[in-house]
């Protein structure tokens, strides 16, 4: 039992703990407390040490002695233990064998930058044409020109001299002409039967539904000339 210190006195109660360890001989495993053992309202007050604990001052009261063996263990850091010749001798073909992995596999920069150099070169050359090689064209077009009769030949330019407002009214009138002279022909044109009995034709061209169409016309048309 720790002697009821100041912490003891402070809180009103007792703390359990294992006496230290140059007191009495280690306690062999057989005889330890366990959870099972003990009860569960004296769990708060009962601490079961640790052998590897680094802070024992925690669980006693200032007037309790701290022996060596349980005073705070220093931390035990991880540090690189010395090199053989073997491992020397690792690293270095290690070193040599780094340039042909980067050979497999190059660095993205510089695949990046064999992208950039594949690529074909921008054409910068202007879409004009300097002004210095138009700037005898017309001259050299007027003086290649075809001659008048020929595009009169070709129906470019038309056979007149006249001015081209009166031209484009003369076809105009043509066109009228033509039109009023196929009208007079057709209406002139003789009947199919009369081409059959002259040998033109051989049979009538036309349907039995033209056929009916044109004899009612013609019936109509003798009874209003009769009437």
């Amino acid at each position: 039992l720790c002697c009821n210190g100041e912490s003891g006195r402070q809180s009103g109660r007792r703390e359990y703990i294992t006496p230290p360890v140059a007191a009495h001989p280690p306690t062999p495993p057989s005889l330890r407390p366990l959870i099972q053992h003990v009860s569960i309202a004296k769990l708060p007050y009962i601490h079961i040490p640790d052998p590897d604990t680094q802070y024992p001052r925690r669980y006693l009261c200032k007037s309790c002695p701290i022996l060596p063996e349980n005073r705070a263990r220093p931390i035990s850091r991880l540090t690189e233990p010395p090199r053989s010749a073997t491992d020397t001798s690792d690293s270095t073909s290690a070193a040599t064998s780094t340039p042909t992995s980067t050979a497999n596999h190059p660095h993205p920069t510089t695949m990046a930058d064999e992208n950039n150099t594949s690529q074909p070169p921008v054409d910068e050359t202007p879409i004009s044409h300097p002004p210095g090689e138009r700037k005898n064209s017309l001259e050299n077009h007027l003086q290649h020109r075809p001659n008048r009769a020929e595009l009169v030949e070709k129906n470019i330019l038309p056979a007149s001299n006249a001015a081209p407002s009166l031209i484009a009214h003369q076809k105009e009138l043509e066109k009228h002409m033509r039109a009023d002279s196929l009208n007079d022909k057709i209406s002139h044109r003789p009947a199919p039967e009369d081409l059959i009995k002259e040998g033109v034709l051989k049979e009538d061209p036309r349907s039995a539904e033209d056929k009916y169409a044109e004899a009612i016309e013609d019936e109509y048309a003798k009874r209003e000339g009769g009437a």
